[in-house]
């Protein structure tokens, strides 16, 4: 069983909350002047709310939050977390993809492992570990981390503890119907303003059938792996709050004010209506890529990681995100980009267009698939739809060009505004402009 050498055991931490995030923000601050200093381009375009498009929270909905779903404190570092989601039962096994760079939204090279629990009692939880790196070599070799992001899949506080848990294959390509539409209806009252201000969590639910939800982590990099209420997605290093700060590519809303109430958030279910995003390896990046991304420079062309060579770990995640509860517009692309359900291809199709989009598909390549898929298969997912484009062009208009919210990563918005080939601003413009003359 794989193990990390930097991570030490901690029962509970007494590190102060403050002192760590001093000690955060020195070394992020050091990494971003340096990468900088040598001329290296990062994000210099930062759009209005940069992640912050589907709610803000505080350091103490962040509490609340941790509270409710983990009420006995038995998460409260990260060699804890792996504990309790068995990546240490030898039982299960760790499927693991490094040395690739996230173009697809925050910029970061990563590390991830993920474990589809087997273990009994456990069947069919589903747990993803993140480390963000800013270069290369550190993603290859774990040093220097930026943050850790973990999710799982797993009941929350108010299921009902019982062996009859789905099990593998059952669960995949499921979801309610009535979920589903609840989950448009929600992001269409949000555009429209209809935001109820008193509800304190109380978020539509996206839980599976057994009472699985999806549940955010951050872990500090240090060797304790103290768990963090908050963390930073870019240079800008500004803390933001779980669990909000992960709605902006996950999903979810909830806004939740502190104080809050006795019951915890969202009532004590620890309900976000967040889900697991798909990985595309058309949006991720390898330092063979031409031009290579940022970072690359430090590390040995034999050291370095290939489509190719992440490719079958690839294919895992994506098994253990249809395990979950995704939306349709996610299982509907997982089954594409494999050649259908059951997904028969080991690799992806790097070509594949959704069938709605094949008379505009250069408008697909050249900015839904880099600039728009990622997140909105999870929130707002009317966005990749052609015919909401086409209905919908004024709209997408003020989002990108006057409101200046999207794409709503400072990594993607950068990336957006300074492409060249093709010219995404451009090239949007154009069909905007055709779409509402037609």
């Amino acid at each position: 069983m794989k193990t990390y050498s930097n991570m030490g055991k901690e029962s509970r931490s007494t590190l102060n909350f403050k002192q760590v995030m001093a000690t955060r923000l020195a070394v992020i601050m050091v990494t971003a002047f340096c990468i900088t200093a040598t001329g290296t381009t990062w994000a210099q375009h930062v759009p209005n709310k940069p992640l912050k498009v589907n709610g803000v929270d505080d350091l103490g909905v962040a509490e609340s939050y941790y509270k409710t779903i983990d009420p006995n404190d038995e998460k409260t570092n990260l060699e804890d977390w792996r504990e309790a989601n068995g990546f240490n039962d030898p039982i299960n096994t760790i499927v693991e993809a490094k040395g690739f760079y996230s173009n697809g939204d925050v910029g970061f090279w990563r590390l991830i492992q993920m474990v589809i629990d087997e273990r009994p009692g456990f069947e069919g939880n589903v747990a993803f570990h993140t480390v963000n790196y800013n270069t290369e070599i550190d993603s290859l070799t774990d040093q220097n981390a930026v943050s850790i992001i973990n999710m799982e899949y797993s009941p929350g506080p108010m299921s009902v503890a019982s062996n009859n848990t789905r099990s593998g294959r059952d669960a995949i390509g499921t979801r309610d119907e009535d979920r589903e539409d609840d989950h448009d209806d929600r992001h269409k009252r949000k555009r429209e303003g209809d935001r109820d201000e008193d509800r304190n969590g109380d978020s539509t639910t996206n839980s599976g059938a057994d009472g699985r939800i999806t549940q955010f982590y951050v872990f500090d990099t240090g060797p304790t792996g103290i768990r963090l209420p908050s963390t930073s997605y870019d240079f800008r290093n500004e803390q933001l709050f779980l669990p909000a700060a992960c709605f902006a590519c996950h999903g979810g809303d909830d806004n939740a004010k502190s104080p809050m109430p006795p019951e915890g958030y969202a009532g004590g279910t620890g309900e976000t209506g967040a889900i697991f995003l798909f990985y595309d390896l058309r949006i991720m990046a390898f330092a063979d890529d031409n031009p290579p991304p940022r970072g690359t420079a430090d590390t040995p062309p034999d050291n370095r990681m290939t489509l190719a060579d992440v490719e079958a770990a690839f294919k895992k995640f994506n098994e253990g995100v249809l395990l979950t509860n995704p939306t349709k517009e996610t299982i509907a692309l997982i089954n594409g980009i494999y050649g259908g359900e059951g997904l028969p291809n080991d690799t992806q199709n790097l070509d594949y267009i959704p069938v709605d989009w094949m008379t505009e598909a250069a408008l697909y390549r050249g900015v839904v698939l880099p600039s728009c898929e990622n997140c909105h298969t999870a929130a707002e997912t009317e966005v990749l739809r052609l015919d909401w484009w086409m209905n919908e062009a004024d709209e997408v208009r003020e989002a990108v060009f006057e409101d200046k919210e999207m794409p709503n990563s400072v990594t993607g918005y950068t990336r957006f505004l300074e492409s060249t080939n093709p010219d995404q601003p451009a090239m949007l413009l154009e069909a905007l402009n055709r779409f509402r003359n037609r």
